[in-house]
């Protein structure tokens, strides 16, 4: 209690008893009890991973290390390829094959696998992911906006390491079903046993939020503790309070579970409210929601910093062993040991095999563990199997098991009222089923959709909710799915996605039977809070058509389905297999379909196969049908009122379909949204259609126009009549510029991108600096793209500086890519420009600048082709003898040399070599220059070894110079060594023993 700040508040929120029993207490426990997950869950537990994903930038496979191992995870062998650096190629990776270092897997239970491998297992082995999203998302204002490469590093993490971060904020999303709110249970009892000094507070938000009184006031520190269910008065207000402002006496941790349960107003008011207490001393924050994107874009609107976690699905390993725990823990079989797991392996591999195509499905918690209860049942009584293994999606798992559990209520009901006669015994069954379905539907309907129920429901059906509501309050309904209520109003349904599934069979009868409710549910597509309940929905039209059945589980054999009987086949809405494949934006559909007529073709809900690609904002959908009606007749602004209202109105380029068309190369959609909607920068179309859009006007977060992120030439051609080719963006980067940051990071071994950059030039002006005073040329020797190098060195000065006085030839050396310098080095001159040096040795070349640092200005290199990988090893710090003498031999010839008679003396006296070494760089001296000349103290180079003690220079010059010449100062090489005896015995000495044969053969001769 001596943390206690405010003692006077303190004694007033006190009273004497409360006083007393604190006293006496060695523990303060304050707030609500955390809740435990429900019923045997521990039992049957397993321990789960979370998945953190960050930004990867394509110099770190440039740069790659000989420790560091890619693995990547998500996409096809071509993908990767694009991006590896020449001459790698990606590897798929097979059990004990040699080491590689760039490797690619189609399951990513293999990473883990590939650690543990022999030649891997000292390795740093990095995961990356292919999103292909990443193709068009950026960040505004940051480095970010230019990066293209579609992977991004995955870091998984076990359930204490997440436990540990110390990150403010933390987002936990995951798929339906995943086991958010167990882990929130799990994390919630964790954090609490493991530092009594934290409160750790878990608010189930659909169940609290309905508590909040009034007008929602995130700063309202008494509407937090009603939420947060502490009590509003005395000690316990008290200490809450003093620990959000003070974090003390208690470090609070709040952990905001079903965050997408809620109303969007809700999900509004619990953001300000994290926003308001990131600011407090409130130690940690969970964030648990099913969707988290649009949750991203929201929290970091509010300027948060947050962590963002990714809740992973079972690995194959685990399905078996939770299978066997849940089996045990319900008591649904009678066998155990050898003869436990060879049935639990039969059953799951079963379904391994029936949804070998989609075992994403399989591997998710919920809907194993419903398969897990279904078969668990049959080996009670040893019967065969509940379920039938032939079907391969979500919606089938969860209408076989709703199916189940009918059938579960229905035995029961009949068992009941075993006096009704048998020849009613066949109604009773169909009505029972009836009452099942149409009770549940009927309250998960008004769940789902719990705002706008009244648009859906007769006023009949909003009555009999009502007695529902009633019966579930009482426990007379349930069925194992719903469980009592939210607050005595809201049914609480054991997962929302049940509740979605029922809502969604109840709005097909409904529709069915009453067609005038379409344009209520249609209404729903564009929100995503209904995504799920709209895909139910989908499912339950399509399952009376195969073929619908197949586009809509993406059954990787449903091209073969498409026969000329088929295509004409329309489901339980009318639609047919294009409005489908539309809708869900199969690609692989829309181009096999060949019924052109289709295309125009409305359902029940007055939809076209183009509207619903609108709609639903399927832009790759859309550039498909665009390019099949690029000769049709038709009213696009009324066919795509979505996008028509968007590129009205829309001038950030990150929101906006035509920078999505750009950047994603979805040129028939860009054809008909320029021809349509946009005007050409003529003075007569603008006078003509001064009501279409300007191009021009739509910026993105530095300035720059959606010509900067054209990816074709295609895309090129369809913009310059609508684009200023001019414009720059705040930093003076032409779209030439971006051309060349982003070229690593394209498609470089396809030759149209080559044609794009070639059309640039036609129009763009070259070789125009930035304010960094960046060109072109300098941008792309920076990012590494040997072949656009090529094609800008025909129209760019290779002299050009930029802001920092480098040349491109200085940032290829420092950036260390020896192809670039061999490349530039060609178009260098022999001799340097009037006002600047074209080369500085001494800054990238420490090492050998001591060698060359007495040259005109240390300033000239002409052809470095043969020793341009020895330059970058020695620049990046490596001293070994031979590097260095390689890179001496091929600079050497090159060196610009003003003063030759002081080179040889000033090379020997600065050289950094020794032994043989020495000697062989002597020996190229001597071939170049004449040992006999002196500098202006009249100094040989002999007379330099004499001062620096130097034996094996000493040796190889006496042949070439005379013993007895003389130095300004009367001395000669001699006279030199014997002054500095200590330091030149050796030299006195040899040149003593030289003096005398010389002596001997002048008498001789």
């Amino acid at each position: 209690m001596s943390d206690v700040l405010d003692t006077e508040g303190f004694s007033k929120s006190i009273s004497t008893t409360t006083f007393l029993k604190l006293c006496e207490s060695s523990v303060i426990d304050m707030g609500p009890p955390l809740s435990e997950p429900e019923g045997d869950t521990n039992e049957y537990y397993i321990g789960r991973k979370l998945k953190e994903v960050f930004k990867c930038d394509v110099e770190e496979l440039v740069q790659r290390s000989p420790d560091e191992v890619f693995v990547f995870y998500g996409c096809s062998k071509d993908i990767v390829n694009r991006f590896l650096p020449h001459p790698h190629t990606v590897e798929l990776w097979r059990v004990d094959d040699e080491f590689v270092p760039f490797l690619l897997i189609h399951d990513i239970d293999y990473y883990d696998r590939i650690r543990e491998e022999d030649p891997y297992k000292d390795k740093t082995v990095k995961l990356l992911e292919y999103y292909k999203s990443e193709e068009v998302s950026s960040s505004v204002g940051t480095d970010d906006s230019k990066n293209h490469f579609p992977f991004n590093v995955v870091v998984f993490s076990d359930e204490e390491e997440f436990s540990d971060r110390m990150d403010g904020v933390v987002v936990v999303c995951g798929e339906p079903g995943s086991g958010k709110s167990v882990l929130s249970c799990r994390l919630s009892k964790h954090l609490k046993e493991t530092d009594n000094q934290k409160w750790v507070i878990r608010i189930h938000l659909p169940e609290r939020i309905q508590c909040v009184n009034g007008e929602p006031d995130a700063k309202n520190l008494r509407q937090l503790a009603i939420l947060c269910g502490v009590q509003t008065d005395g000690i316990e207000f008290f200490l809450f309070q003093q620990s959000v402002n003070n974090g003390v006496s208690f470090k609070i941790v709040i952990i905001l579970d079903a965050f997408d349960e809620i109303s969007e107003q809700g999900r509004d008011y619990i953001l300000n409210i994290v926003s308001s207490l990131n600011q407090t001393k409130v130690s940690k924050i969970y964030i648990f929601s099913r969707t988290v994107s649009a949750l991203q874009t929201q929290i970091e609107d509010r300027y948060i910093d947050e962590a963002v976690f990714e809740l992973t699905s079972f690995s194959d390993d685990q399905l078996d062993e939770f299978v066997e725990k849940y089996w045990k823990a319900k008591g649904l079989t009678r066998i155990s040991g050898p003869e436990l797991r060879s049935a639990v392996k039969s059953t799951v591999d079963t379904y391994r095999e029936a949804m070998k195509g989609n075992k994403a499905v399989l591997r998710n918690p919920l809907l194993i563990r419903m398969i897990a209860e279904g078969e668990g049942s049959s080996h009670v009584d040893q019967e065969t199997r509940q379920y039938t293994p032939g079907y391969r999606s979500m919606f089938d798992i969860y209408r076989n098991f709703a199916n189940y559990k009918s059938n579960v209520y229905l035995d029961e009901k009949l068992r009941l009222e075993s006096h009704t006669f048998r020849a009613s015994r066949e109604y009773e069954r169909a009505r029972i089923k009836d009452e099942f379905f149409y009770k549940l539907g009927l309250l998960a309907t008004c769940v789902i959709f719990h705002d706008i129920k009244r648009d859906i429901l007769r006023a009949d059906e909003l009555e009999a909710h009502e007695r529902l509501t009633k019966e579930v309050a009482d426990g007379d309904i349930g069925y194992g799915i719903v469980d009592g209520l939210i607050e005595g109003v809201i049914p609480r349904f054991i997962h929302k996605t049940f509740a979605e599934f029922f809502a969604a069979e109840f709005l097909f009868r409904r529709i069915k039977q009453n067609p005038s409710l379409a344009n209520s549910v249609l209404k729903t597509y564009k929100s995503d809070e209904y995504e799920q309940v709209m895909s139910f929905l989908e499912d339950f039209a399509a399952a009376s058509s195969e073929l619908h059945s197949a586009i809509v589980r993406e059954d990787d054999n449903r091209h073969l389905l498409i026969t000329e009987e088929n295509m004409y086949h329309p489901d339980e809405f009318g639609r047919t297999p294009l409005h489908i494949a539309a809708l869900l934006e199969d690609t692989d559909v829309i181009d096999r379909y060949p019924v052109s007529e289709s295309l125009l073709r409305k359902d029940m809900f007055g939809m076209t196969p183009l509207m619903y690609a609108d709609k639903r904002r399927k832009y790759r959908a859309l550039n498909k049908l665009c390019s099949l009606l690029s000769e049709a007749e038709i009213d696009w602004a009324k066919e795509l009122p979505t996008v028509f209202d968007n590129l009205m109105k829309e001038k950030d380029s990150l929101k906006s379909v035509l920078y999505i068309a750009v950047r994603r190369d979805l040129c028939s959609l860009l054809r008909v949204l320029l021809n349509q909607f946009c005007r050409k920068r003529s003075e007569h179309h603008r006078d003509i259609n001064s009501h279409r859009v300007d191009v021009d006007s739509i910026r993105g977060g530095l300035n720059e126009t959606v010509l900067f992120d054209v990816q074709s030439r295609a895309a090129i051609e369809l913009l310059l009549p609508y684009c200023d080719t001019q414009a720059v963006d705040e930093y003076g980067d032409t779209a030439l510029h971006y051309i060349s940051d982003l070229a690593p990071r394209l498609c470089l071994r396809d030759a149209g991108f080559y044609e794009e950059v070639e059309l640039f030039f036609l129009y763009l002006q070259v070789d125009v600096p930035n304010r960094m005073q960046d060109t072109p040329l300098l941008t792309c020797v920076e990012g590494g793209n040997h072949e656009l190098v090529k094609l800008l060195l025909l129209r760019s000065r290779t002299n050009a500086k930029d802001i920092l006085g480098r040349t491109p030839l200085q940032v290829a050396v420092k950036e260390k890519r020896p192809d670039m310098i061999s490349l530039l080095l060609p178009h260098s001159s022999v001799h340097p420009f009037e006002e600047q040096s074209q080369f500085d040795l001494s800054m990238p070349l420490k090492k050998l600048g001591r060698i060359f640092s007495h040259a005109t200005g240390t300033e000239t290199l002409v052809s470095l082709y043969y020793s341009s990988e020895k330059l970058c090893r020695i620049a990046s710090g490596k001293k070994k003898e031979g590097t260095l003498l390689d890179a001496f031999k091929a600079l050497f010839p090159y060196v610009n040399i003003d003063d030759e008679s002081n080179w040889l003396a000033k090379c020997i006296e600065k050289s950094a070599f020794e032994g043989e070494t020495y000697k062989t760089v002597l020996k190229l001296l001597l071939f170049r220059f004449d040992a006999v000349s002196a500098n202006i103290s009249g100094d040989t180079a002999l007379h330099t070894c004499a001062g620096i003690g130097s034996v094996p220079g000493a040796q190889l010059l006496l042949p070439h110079l005379d013993i007895w010449a003389t130095n300004a100062a009367g001395m000669t090489a001699f006279e030199v060594a014997c002054r500095r005896h200590r330091k030149s015995r050796d030299v006195a000495n040899l040149f003593r023993r030289w003096a005398d044969n010389y002596i001997c053969w002048h008498d001789f001769s």
